[in-house]
């Protein structure tokens, strides 16, 4: 098995099976098999490639928002101005990075 198929449906039955000591060996390799996944997948290029494909997705639904709600972005910032926030700028790498991928459209 490579993976336990849990569901609402046989969770508990499933449960027993994972917490049954007969079943350690089987349930140590998986956990083995899904940490080595992990490390050759969740890689900090792949985590930050990730995170910017989401970030760009909150910005289009964003964007149809406003376009829906005939709120456009700069009613938007002016709200915020409003609110006397104490904002800064984002000096951080992952900042400049994104600032990059808007420029190029990722």
């Amino acid at each position: 098995m490579d993976y336990v198929p849990a569901t609402l449906k046989n969770i508990i039955n499933i449960t027993e099976y994972v917490l049954d000591k007969n079943n350690e060996d089987e349930m140590q390799s998986i956990i083995s098999s899904a940490n080595a996944w992990c490390q050759n997948k969740i890689t900090r290029e792949g985590m930050t490639r990730d995170m910017m494909k989401q970030i760009h997705k909150y910005t289009l639904e964003l964007d149809t928002y406003l376009d829906e709600h005939e709120y456009s972005r700069a009613m938007l910032m002016d709200t915020l101005n409003d609110l006397d926030l104490e904002l800064v700028e984002c000096k951080s790498p992952m900042a400049t990075i994104f600032r990059l991928s808007q420029r190029l459209h990722v």
